[in-house]
């Protein structure tokens, strides 16, 4: 999927209040040359590829926008096969750069002799006004990319979370939990969707990670009674402070959450079956 497929959605309803401010009509095509916006005659062709494209390869290859005010007479028009007769009228197509990378171009396109003149005749300030239009689209691609990103980032995260064998937990700088992975549900008996975004002293009271956030570097292996669901657990709890940019803490991860008990049975346990077994 490209960048533009990812808001197509977002492109269109640009074209289409475009097409209407302007009087002209416009197309977003991308790196496959596929319409991926399109108003008047070419919105049933939104989804198609261009079949020949010429002008909008050459914008692609050269990052240059481009006026074409006789269609079908210029030179990158020669080699068409429409040369002379081409449907379009006049056209000018500016690329769409997201970061570095060009990943498609927008275009006014005039069918009519009337939407021409309009190209014609305002031709410096529409190049300059589908310019910021072309920047607004490729700002919209880079901010879907980063939360798709965001998203993959996050999956991953929670993923390597439930794989541990100890209970984590993450809280924000407020006491919210963001973080609630499997085995700590197991543990606490508290299904996550029902503690993520709440506060964790409502649902484990006496879980002091909030404690991290003003001792430097938290603390390990700390004993602690916690209250879940009227049962009163003893844990040992690891907790350091989630740092953001500017060097503050902007949360807490606990991790190595154990239960005494059970490591209490996992020391003395030999001891017993071999003492049973003789």
């Amino acid at each position: 999927m490209s960048g533009l497929d990812q808001v197509k959605e977002d492109c269109q309803r640009a074209a289409e209040a475009i097409a209407a401010a302007l009087g002209v009509e416009v197309e977003v095509i991308d790196l496959d040359l596929v319409r991926v916006a399109g108003t008047g005659k070419v919105r049933n062709d939104v989804g198609s590829r261009l079949l020949r494209g010429l002008v909008n390869k050459h914008v692609l290859k050269t990052s240059r926008p481009i006026f074409i005010k006789e269609a079908g007479y210029h030179p990158i028009c020669m080699s068409c096969p429409l040369t002379g007769s081409c449907f379009y009228k006049a056209s000018i197509v500016y690329p769409i750069i997201a970061g570095q990378n060009v990943i498609g171009t927008i275009s006014l396109i005039a069918f009519s002799d009337e939407q021409k003149v309009t190209l014609l005749t305002r031709t410096e300030s529409l190049m300059e006004f589908i310019g910021r239009m072309a920047d607004l689209i490729a700002a919209k691609v880079l901010e879907t990319e980063a939360m798709t990103e965001k998203m993959i980032m996050a999956s991953q995260v929670n993923a390597v979370m439930d794989a541990v064998d100890e209970g984590v937990i993450a809280i924000n700088s407020e006491g919210m939990v963001t973080h609630f992975n499997l085995s700590a549900e197991r543990m606490f008996n508290v299904p996550k969707n029902e503690i993520l975004q709440q506060r964790l002293e409502e649902h484990l009271a006496g879980l002091p990670l909030l404690q991290a956030l003003r001792q430097p570097g938290g603390f390990t292996s700390r004993e602690c009674f916690v209250q879940a669901r009227g049962r009163r657990l003893h844990l040992l709890v690891t907790a350091r402070p989630i740092m953001g940019s500017d060097g503050r803490p902007v949360g807490v991860v606990a991790s190595q959450l154990v239960l005494l008990l059970w490591l209490y049975f996992q020391k003395f346990l030999p001891t017993w079956l071999t003492s049973v077994s003789q």
